[in-house]
């Protein structure tokens, strides 16, 4: 959720996050906000400006925390000193700061740092999520163009235990398991919407690379911010055994993994 009186300062801001593979919504004031908020929870970061008129963005965060909690993370965007609201910022629940005019790579570097907060605390609960035996072993092969989300699914592989080799489009892809020995990778991740080559046609590539040198099938993911029938019957068309919809979490990416080792499991028996 980003929140400016300036409508120019709200799509920007937005064109910059849907840049990073991050979708948003914006509101006009403070106001606007909490009823969006309040008919849709589930906002995983709000971007405040501070001056804006009738509530700042302080009082904003204050009526946020107050019907939403303390898990979203909130930022303060301002073209003034920070300084002199940082420890009343603090009170009311602001997790941090950016500066206008605003830059993507500063943009970047705050979401990045909010999302590993919240990894931080999601692996110290690792142990009890994937229980004793759920481990994951085996070399991952993450196909993603978006590095944001390259980074982020790679912690939540390395939580699951799994290492990760990267490709950021289908036809690096394809190279890669070329070059690589039958069963070198345990599965594959791949993205749908990807430049160069898709997803879809990395996979109908690698799968007929199978046919031809006779090679063991190897489980392909895919990744998709598109949850439509029409998008995961494509993906199973294209050779693709498992879908799931961005933004991953790790719930899901262990879930799947287990899935996978279930099914390895069971052809070996």
């Amino acid at each position: 959720m980003v929140i400016d009186d300036d409508q120019s300062v709200c799509e920007s801001t937005a064109a910059m996050l849907g840049a990073l593979g991050i979708s948003s919504d914006w509101a006009l004031s403070g106001t606007e906000a909490l009823t969006k908020i309040a008919k849709a929870p589930g906002y995983d970061a709000v971007i405040v400006d501070w001056k804006m008129p009738v509530m700042d963005g302080l009082e904003t965060t204050r009526q946020i925390r107050k019907l939403a909690g303390n898990k979203i993370p909130i930022v303060i965007l301002t073209a003034y000193d920070w300084e002199e609201i940082a420890e009343e910022a603090k009170k009311v629940g602001v997790n941090a700061f950016l500066a206008k005019p605003l830059f993507r790579s500063k943009l970047y570097n705050v979401m990045l740092e909010l999302i590993s907060d919240r990894q931080q605390l999601e692996q110290s609960q690792a142990t009890s999520l994937l229980g004793d035996n759920a481990a994951f072993s085996g070399q991952i092969l993450l196909v993603e163009d978006n590095e944001l989300n390259m980074e982020i699914a790679i912690e939540f592989f390395g939580i699951c235990g799994a290492s990760v080799e990267k490709a950021w489009d289908g036809s690096e892809a394809v190279e890669l398991v070329k070059a690589r020995p039958e069963g070198y990778y345990a599965s594959i991740f791949m993205d749908i919407q990807m430049p160069i080559m898709d997803g879809y046609e990395a996979t109908r590539q690698i799968r007929q690379l199978e046919q031809q040198q006779g090679r063991k099938h190897t489980p392909i993911v895919a990744m998709s911010a598109n949850a439509f029938n029409e998008d995961v019957s494509k993906a199973y068309l294209a050779g693709m055994d498992e879908y799931i919809t961005k933004p991953v979490s790790l719930q899901e990416i262990k879930k799947v993994l287990q899935s996978l080792e279930e099914k390895k499991r069971q052809s070996e028996e």
